[in-house]
C-alpha cells in the first residue's frame, strides 16, 4: 500500500511542468491582417481563421521548440495614467491596461489564454498623438498580474508537453508578457502605403479614431499546475505501475 501511495504521489509531482515556457510570435506572421485594432479606451486582436499566426512554443531555451498556427482574440481595456515629456520634446503616453487573450487552433478548439490583471501600455509620439509604436506589457515581479491557461487541446497538440514545461491547467506566479506594436495609423488598408500615421488623440488622451497595427509578442510561463483531471489520471498510471511492480 505504502508503494502505491508513493507512486500516486511522485505522478502527483511529475504532474506539474516545472521549467519555463517561452511563447512568441513575430510581427507579420499573419501577413494578411492587422494584428491589433481599437478606438477609445479599448483595443482588440481578431486573427482570423484564414490567415493564423505561427506560435512557438518552447522550454526555457534549452529544449525543443515547437510552432503552431493559432488564432488569436481578445480584448485589452485601457485607462490614462500620464504623458511624460521626453528631453527630445516628444511625449511618452502611459496607459493602464487589463484583460485578456484567447489562443485557439483553426478549428476552433481553445489551446490556451492568458489573462492580464494589469499591465502598462506606453506609446512615444506628440504631445496629442499616438506615434507609430507602443508596447503593451506585464509581469509577476511584484504581484500576480499574469495568469496563463494550458487546455487538453494544447497538450494534445505537443507531441511532448512536459519537455516544454507544459502541463494542462494554470500557470503559477513569476510569468510575464510583452507585445510590441508596430505601424500604428488611422488608415487600415492592406496593403499599407504609409496613410495616415499614428493617430490622434482627444481631450482625455485616448484614440479618436479607430486605428491598425503590426504586433509582435513573447511571454514566458513558470510553471503550469495540472487540473484536478489531469492530475488524476496521472495517478492512475502511477497507480497501474504500482500494482505491476507487486
Amino acid at each position: 500500500m505504502t508503494k502505491i501511495l508513493t507512486a500516486l504521489a511522485l505522478a502527483g509531482v511529475a504532474a506539474g511542468a516545472s521549467a519555463d515556457t517561452f511563447f512568441s510570435f513575430a510581427s507579420d506572421d499573419s501577413d494578411q491582417s492587422w494584428t491589433f485594432s481599437g478606438s477609445g479606451s479599448s483595443f482588440t486582436a481578431s486573427i482570423a481563421n484564414s490567415d493564423p499566426l505561427s506560435l512557438l512554443i518552447e522550454g526555457g531555451n534549452s529544449g525543443p521548440a515547437f510552432a503552431l498556427d493559432v488564432v488569436m482574440t481578445g480584448d485589452i481595456t485601457v485607462r490614462y495614467v500620464t504623458t511624460v515629456a521626453m528631453p527630445s520634446g516628444e511625449s511618452l503616453h502611459v496607459y493602464s491596461g487589463s484583460g485578456s487573450f484567447d489562443f485557439s487552433d483553426t478549428g476552433g478548439n481553445l489551446l490556451m489564454t492568458l489573462d492580464i490583471a494589469a499591465g502598462s501600455f506606453t506609446s512615444f509620439g506628440t504631445a496629442n498623438a499616438w506615434g507609430t509604436s507602443a508596447t503593451f506589457q506585464s509581469n509577476d515581479m511584484f504581484q500576480d498580474q499574469v495568469t496563463y491557461t494550458a487546455t487538453a487541446a494544447l497538450i494534445a497538440a505537443i507531441p511532448n508537453p512536459s519537455a516544454v514545461g507544459l502541463a494542462e491547467g494554470p500557470s503559477l506566479a513569476g510569468d510575464d508578457f510583452a507585445f510590441t506594436m508596430t505601424s500604428i495609423n488611422s488608415d487600415g488598408s492592406i496593403p499599407y502605403g504609409g496613410v495616415a500615421p499614428g493617430v490622434a488623440l482627444d481631450g482625455g488622451f485616448l484614440p479618436n479614431a479607430t486605428w491598425y497595427s503590426e504586433g509582435s509578442y513573447s511571454g514566458s510561463a513558470r510553471e503550469f499546475v495540472p487540473t484536478p483531471g489531469a492530475s488524476a489520471l496521472l495517478g492512475l498510471g502511477g497507480l497501474a505501475m504500482a500494482r505491476r511492480r507487486r
